[in-house]
């Protein structure tokens, strides 16, 4: 079976479950890994949060983090928390929006890695979008954690595709985004393909990789056709200063140089020039769209 992500952080692991006991509302949970607040964000205690968000005193716990780096905008979040509980925490403390836990993860990271919900993810996102090209320690971006949580069944199949619809419109390039195992988000599927079981999500998995394998496909038209512009420009600047260079030698020289450029750029055109049926397809960079 898929065994989910190595840097798997404390809300996606065993350790990640709430209930403890012992618990002491005024301090941290009873084993002494979670701040206090955490314990009502998982619950989803909300009106209760909600209070004590508005008292001084936990408002400088807000401020604390777990034994892994956890803020407490991560479980919020995770935990499917209302926009407005969202707000008071980056109301007492903004830095948790961009700010990241012992395995280099944001907010948005941990999201993506445990199943937050597409409204979870468009919030965070208006909140920075430089969140979605943020790699973590082991240089994942929050698509490729997306992917993994699809693959694990750990949200369901319309909601990952909105997720990952939501990400791409952010910064479709990231789809071709490689891991420290040089791994990209459609790796990931494929991966999971070759380790679950005959028959297991089988279906669904292949589902998922052709969805992620169109958009690939669609941005790497797109940088092919953005290559072949920029490429051709770049030359003829380069041989239009090549050129003027040549003007203040010999007038030979100056006619030779002339000659040269222009066949130069005859074969630079026809190597460089953008296929005719390519720029028919006209896919656009910011706003692609995959729905």
């Amino acid at each position: 079976m898929y065994s989910g992500p190595p840097n798997t952080s404390i809300l996606a692991s065993s350790e990640g479950s709430f209930e403890h006991s012992a618990f002491d509302a005024s301090t941290n949970s009873g084993d002494g890994r979670y701040p206090c607040l955490f314990q009502y964000a998982g619950d989803q205690k909300w009106r209760k949060l909600r209070r004590l968000l508005k008292r001084r005193k936990f408002q400088r716990m807000c401020t604390q983090r777990d034994s892994t780096g956890l803020s407490l905008l991560g479980i919020a979040v995770v935990s499917g928390a209302p926009i407005d509980i969202i707000d008071l925490i980056l109301a007492i403390d903004p830095s948790q929006c961009q700010s990241t836990d012992a395995f280099g993860a944001t907010p948005l990271h941990v999201a993506c890695l445990n199943g937050a919900s597409p409204q979870a993810v468009t919030y965070l996102m208006k909140l920075s979008n430089d969140l979605v090209r943020a790699k973590d320690i082991d240089s994942r971006v929050p698509l490729h954690h997306t992917v993994e949580c699809i693959c694990r069944d750990e949200i369901s199949y319309d909601e990952g595709l909105e997720v990952i619809t939501i990400l791409c419109n952010a910064d479709c390039y990231m789809i071709h985004a490689v891991d420290k195992h040089s791994d990209t988000p459609v790796d990931i599927v494929q991966i999971a393909r070759l380790t679950t079981r005959p028959g297991v999500n089988a279906d669904r998995l292949y589902k998922l990789y052709k969805f992620l394998r169109d958009i690939s496909e669609k941005v790497f038209r797109e940088k092919k056709l953005l290559w072949e512009e920029q490429g051709f420009e770049k030359e003829k600047k380069s041989l239009k200063i090549s050129s003027e260079k040549s003007m203040g030698t010999a007038s030979t020289a100056s006619m030779a140089a002339s000659a040269a450029s222009s066949t130069n750029q005859s074969t630079v055109k026809s190597l460089y020039a953008p296929n005719t049926e390519d720029m028919q397809m006209d896919i656009s960079v910011g706003s692609m769209s995959l729905n």
